[in-house]
């Protein structure tokens, strides 16, 4: 049976100047991820609030357990790490994320208050969630040590499973000239991806299409864009990934001419 990875990343609920109805952005979502036929796991990677407005997880949990219900897709196969807009002011900066995935998972094992990295198992695929933002800056993205110490402790673990998959907010490639937001010590974590043959590192940030393969072992790298930036000359998305048959289908955001009405278009 295939597996599927539905990509999502910077939702960014709060921000409530949106191009888009978040009732028939849920409906194209829900209809896309239903016109699959196998087992579907749900990464979201980051920035599901909008600049640290805590109160916005309310409505991400409503839209999210509405999509896991309606389409029958297991809560131990939702997975999210935290971005730079979901830290928030306190001594806990990360409770309300931990809060916003026990909603949708109903257990603790992710939790980022608590920890930096998370390794899970999911059908046969190992998943490192890795929090880009563990050390509380705004403006760029850093793999903590915890990341590389997982990496190197339980690499007889990791070597079990068949896929491997890291999950992180912050991209590790600039695009822009100016752009000082990149992961800093990427090329740490680019090494012990190839090292231990990751199939993928799926992260947000920059909100337009990334996709390449590094490495002597492949390890392919890609951005989910944005659910619902509103920047010029940003298209927004999500991806499908078969990770079976190592093929991603790039799915964006299409406003129809009837006001209101969202629907989502296949990239060939």
């Amino acid at each position: 049976m295939p597996k599927y990875i539905i990509h999502i990343s910077d939702t960014h609920f709060g921000d409530n100047d949106s191009p888009y109805n978040i009732i028939s952005m849920k409906k194209s979502l829900i209809s896309s991820i239903n016109n699959l036929e196998g087992i579907k796991i749900l990464v979201i990677s980051g920035d599901i609030i909008f600049k640290g407005n805590i109160t916005a997880y309310t409505q991400a949990k409503i839209f999210f357990n509405e999509i896991i219900s309606s389409c029958n897709i297991p809560k131990s196969h939702v997975i999210a790490c935290p971005g730079n807009h979901d830290i928030c002011q306190g001594d806990l900066p990360f409770k309300g994320f931990d809060e916003f995935i026990y909603a949708l998972r109903k257990d603790n094992k992710i939790s980022f208050t608590k920890n930096n990295s998370v390794l899970l198992n999911i059908e046969n695929i190992s998943i490192l969630l890795i929090n880009s933002v563990s050390h509380l800056e705004h403006s760029y993205g850093l793999i903590p040590n915890s990341a590389f110490e997982v990496l190197d402790e339980r690499k007889k673990e990791i070597d079990i499973y068949p896929k491997k998959i890291i999950v992180t907010h912050h991209h590790l490639i600039g695009q822009e000239k100016y752009d000082i937001s990149t992961t800093r010590n990427a090329y740490g974590l680019l090494y012990h991806a190839n090292k231990l043959k990751y199939n993928y590192i799926l992260h947000g940030h920059q909100h337009s299409n990334q996709d390449f393969i590094v490495g002597q072992n492949s390890t392919n790298i890609i951005s989910a864009r944005s659910m619902k930036y509103h920047d010029r000359g940003y298209l927004n998305g999500f991806n499908v990934i078969n990770i079976e048959q190592n093929t991603t289908n790039k799915i964006l955001w299409t406003l129809d001419e009837e006001p209101g009405k969202t629907t989502a278009s296949i990239i060939k």
